[in-house]
């Protein structure tokens, strides 16, 4: 049984396919360019050696934009039966007016190592999900082949909500966030969302710079209203306690006028 694991750090913004063999993750890197989100699929395979992948996902809160395989890595021809028109692919395409798309991949995985397979990018923030379609009715999700072992079934889900880098959590994304930002970059590990990790990798990077811009501005649920400190409570209270008392004295000195 493969269950979906989700890490969530007061947001949800990673996500990762459990699984005995080869898994998928998924990563949300920000604003590649005016209107354009870039999220990353990636694999951590079991073994180095030759790898065939077939993703079948969908997004909710806009539409897929694009597709950009990883040829570095994918750059062989594997062709695989898209679930939305029955049809063998090659490649990777964008279907039902963005938003769902395919991906038929393969290369060879030079180690053991969590590796890009492509970037999705989106026209706004929303949530991506691999799996969840029919691949010639013999499994629901992605599947990863290597040697002559197939992993069926593998999903991934990934919510980004607008405001991760909202680092100081006061409900709005501005300069303060970026001064976090700032403080905390170059950390490559133990990072927080409140030191600057937007992406909830454990570091703060060029990837939660990306993010705070496209998020700048941005706000949450309204401020919650201060709460009087003890002494100017006390005061208040004392205020509003003489207030019928200094009204019946103006009332008796116009009287004797």
């Amino acid at each position: 049984m493969r269950l979906l694991l989700t890490i969530t750090l007061g947001f949800v913004l990673t996500a990762a396919s459990a699984a005995d063999a080869a898994q998928f993750s998924l990563r949300y890197i920000g604003l590649s360019s005016p209107g354009q989100h870039a999220w990353q699929v990636l694999l951590q395979p079991d073994q180095a050696s030759a790898a065939a992948v077939e993703i079948g996902m969908q997004f909710t809160g806009g539409s897929i934009l694009g597709l950009q395989p990883n040829l570095d890595v994918f750059d062989d021809a594997n062709p695989g039966q898209n679930p939305f028109t029955g049809t063998v692919t090659i490649g990777a395409s964008v279907q039902n007016s963005g938003a769902a798309a395919f991906a038929a991949l393969g290369g060879v995985i030079p180690a053991i190592q969590q590796t890009l397979v492509m970037t999705v990018m989106t026209n706004g923030p929303g949530t991506l999900t691999l799996g969840g379609q029919n691949h010639n009715g013999f499994f629901t999700g992605a599947r990863v082949w290597q040697g002559a072992t197939p992993v069926n079934g593998l999903t991934a889900s990934l919510q980004v909500t607008g405001t991760e880098a909202d680092f100081n959590q006061n409900g709005v994304v501005d300069g303060a966030d970026f001064l976090i930002w700032q403080r905390g970059s170059g950390l490559a590990s133990g990072a927080t969302r409140a030191l600057g990790d937007a992406n909830a990798d454990g570091a703060v990077n060029q990837f939660d710079l990306n993010i705070w811009r496209g998020q700048y501005g941005a706000t949450t649920s309204p401020p919650v209203a201060a709460v009087p400190e003890p002494a100017t409570f006390g005061a208040a209270l004392l205020g509003a306690s003489l207030l019928p008392f200094a009204r019946k004295r103006r009332r008796i000195t116009s009287a004797a006028r």
